[in-house]
C-alpha cells in the first residue's frame, strides 16, 4: 500500500458528525497549516485546556472514506492502514519515553511514525493485509507490542475514530513498510465436541486459514447454510463466532443477517443432525489446508 494513493475522510473537529470532504493521507500528515495551534496546546500544561483546544482542531479517519454518518459505520472505501497511539501515560516504566520513536521506527511494518497533538505521545500507520478485519488486525499488534513492553491506547480499535492534526517536523515514513498479517481471534472457549479434540483444534486451523488468505467458501446460499449447519451441530452456541469468521470473508457480510442465519441453523438441526465432515469436504473443495503458510 503506497501512502502517497491513499484517501480519506476529513472532518472540522473531534465533535463533527458529518464529512467536509476527502484529503490526501501523505498530505494531511505533512501539512503545516495548524503548526501554530499544535504549538500553542504543546505549551500549555492543563490537561483540559488542552483537551478543548485538541477538540477544535481538524481530524481525519485514517481507516479510510466514510459517510456523513461516520459513527460505528466501515468505510465506503478502506485505506489499508491502521493507526495506533502510544502515550506517555500508558508507558511510565519506560524511563526516555522521547526516545522510543527510534524504537519504534526500527519496526518494519510502520509505515509512519510521529507526534502526537500534545507531544506526549506517537501514533503509528500500519498497512494491513485485510483492512475489514481492522480489529483482529489491532489486537494481534497491540499484543506483538505489549511483548516488547509498549502499552497501547485502546481505543483505538473502533475503525471509525477520529485521528486530529498534529504536526512532528521529523516524522518519520517508511514507504516501502511491511504489509502485517497477523489476525489475533478470541480465545477458543472450552467445547463439548462429539469429535476427538484434536478434530476441534483442526477446524480452528482450517478458520484461522480461511480468514489470514481472506478465502470465501461461502460462495452461494446452499453452501452458506451447509457450513452453518455443520457447526450448530457440532459446537452449538459455541460455534456462532466460528461462523461469523468463515462468512466474515464474503463481500456480503452483514453481521446481523449472520446470527438470523446461524438462529435458522441451529433450529434446523434439531431435528435433523449434520456432521462437521461437511465443512472439512468444503475446506479441501477450495484449498484450504492445516499447511498452508501467511500469504507473502
Amino acid at each position: 500500500m503506497n501512502i502517497f494513493d491513499v484517501t480519506v475522510s476529513s472532518f472540522n473537529g473531534y465533535k463533527s458528525t458529518s464529512t467536509s470532504q476527502c484529503t490526501s493521507l501523505y498530505d494531511w500528515l505533512t501539512s503545516c497549516d495548524y503548526k501554530s495551534e499544535v504549538d500553542e496546546i504543546r505549551s500549555i500544561k492543563d490537561k483540559e485546556v488542552r483537551r478543548k483546544l485538541k477538540s477544535k482542531l481538524p481530524a481525519i479517519t485514517p481507516a479510510g472514506v466514510f459517510s456523513n454518518r461516520r459513527k460505528g459505520a466501515k468505510p465506503i472505501t478502506y485505506s489499508g492502514f491502521m493507526c495506533i497511539d502510544i502515550d506517555e501515560h500508558d508507558n511510565e516504566h519506560i524511563r526516555n519515553f522521547s526516545a522510543l520513536k527510534e524504537q519504534l521506527k526500527n519496526l518494519l511494518n510502520v509505515a509512519y511514525c510521529g507526534l502526537s497533538v500534545s507531544g506526549r505521545g506517537f501514533f503509528l500507520l500500519i498497512p494491513i493485509a485485510y483492512p475489514e478485519k481492522y480489529e483482529l488486525h489491532y489486537d494481534a499488534f497491540v499484543e506483538n507490542l505489549s511483548k516488547l513492553g509498549i502499552n497501547v491506547d485502546k481505543s483505538c480499535r473502533n475503525i471509525s475514530r477520529l485521528r486530529g492534526y498534529s504536526y512532528d517536523s521529523k516524522g518519520y515514513f517508511n514507504f516501502n513498510a511491511d504489509t502485517y498479517y497477523d489476525l489475533k481471534f478470541p480465545s477458543k472457549p472450552q467445547l463439548y465436541s462429539h469429535y476427538e479434540s484434536d478434530t476441534t483444534d483442526d477446524v480452528d486451523v482450517l478458520i484461522m486459514k480461511i480468514c489470514s488468505h481472506g478465502i470465501d467458501i461461502t460462495s452461494n446460499y446452499k453452501d452458506w447454510f451447509a457450513i452453518g449447519c455443520a457447526f450448530a451441530s457440532e459446537f452449538g452456541e459455541e460455534g456462532r463466532i466460528r461462523f461469523h469468521y468463515i462468512s466474515s470473508q464474503s463481500s456480503k457480510y452483514n453481521e446481523n443477517k449472520c446470527n438470523k442465519q446461524y438462529d435458522n441453523c441451529i433450529k434446523w438441526v434439531v431435528d435433523k443432525r449434520t456432521s462437521i465432515g461437511i465443512f472439512f469436504n468444503y475446506c479441501k473443495l477450495y484449498g484450504v489446508t492445516k499447511g498452508m503458510n501467511n500469504p507473502d
